[in-house]
């Protein structure tokens, strides 16, 4: 199978994957920007390496390459470029959604890039580089023939989402909504990703599965996806979010320095190729922002 097109629950323990040329190499091969890489703090320069939070497979914006080891995807691509640009080889630790933050919090690694929508209540917990845009939709299964045109269609239906997710809090104002105009019986199902979700979904514990646009959307674009699902809400959230690489709020220079190399990928080009390999480049930003969601229209 070329790519893996859904999300699989992890075991609790963190898979440690590591590309990537050696420091010595890279400013040779790609340019190391130096104001950037100056910020680095000296605990990472002196280890070599960026440590980066993910979960994997969720494509196209992390997943597996042929090889079914290999990571790839636009969050892998953007992180590898982003140590390239200051200097450092990547490692991506692969584990559970939920246990990302907290992670990063704990020092397993210095930055996540795994589609982590920026909300204010996140940013509580960590600073957030935004760097490109989503929204949430709605898949069903290909057998379910009903016509979807607005979200109250899914008034009485059992929803699933992963849990913390944006896709989560939308579907429970939803069901809110749901009983106070008199439709009862409308579920939230939480689960730990939506590999879950829409397992329950072709099992038919779930009649609806929401989640990421750009994910739903290629899920039901792949020929393994097409046989079992449709996108029928692919504007499911009012309004557009902010995606961030994520990183610990005692580690703003980091911070700026993941900033600056993003703002300068925008300028020569590598930020778009990179969103238009894998499809997404129309939710590609002109400008990169921090801790941004929910405080400004995405651009």
């Amino acid at each position: 199978m070329m790519k893996r097109t859904i999300r699989m629950t992890l075991a609790a323990s963190a898979t440690a994957l590591t590309i990537g040329l050696a420091p010595a190499t890279i400013a040779a091969a790609a340019g190391v920007n130096a104001e950037a890489a100056a910020q680095v703090p000296a605990e990472i320069k002196e280890r070599g390496v960026l440590r980066v939070g993910t979960n994997l497979p969720y494509p196209p914006m992390e997943f597996f390459a042929d090889d079914g080891k290999t990571p790839t995807g636009v969050d892998v691509d953007l992180a590898s470029e982003i140590a390239t640009r200051i200097g450092l080889k990547v490692e991506f630790v692969n584990m559970n959604w939920d246990g990302l933050i907290p992670a990063l919090n704990s020092g397993r690694f210095e930055m996540i890039a795994a589609s982590v929508g920026d909300f204010p209540e996140r940013q509580k917990q960590a600073d957030f580089v935004d760097y490109m845009t989503t929204g949430v939709s709605v898949v069903v299964a290909n057998t379910d023939t009903a016509d979807y045109r607005t979200n109250l269609d899914l008034c009485g239906k059992r929803l699933s989402a992963a849990k913390g997710t944006d896709a989560s809090r939308i579907a429970g104002e939803l069901a809110k909504e749901c009983t106070a105009k008199g439709t009862a019986g409308t579920t939230v199902n939480p689960f730990p990703d939506d590999n879950a979700g829409l397992l329950a979904l072709r099992s038919k514990r779930v009649d609806a599965h929401a989640m990421d646009s750009i994910s739903a959307a290629y899920e039901a674009s792949t020929e393994q996806g097409r046989t079992h699902y449709r996108n029928v809400l692919p504007d499911f959230a009012p309004s557009k979010a902010l995606y961030g690489m994520v990183v610990a709020k005692r580690n703003k220079p980091l911070t700026d320095a993941v900033a600056l190399v993003l703002s300068d990928m925008i300028a020569d080009g590598a930020y778009k190729a990179i969103l238009d390999k894998y499809g997404v480049g129309g939710e590609a930003l002109t400008a990169i922002t921090v801790n941004a969601g929910g405080k400004q229209d995405a651009q």
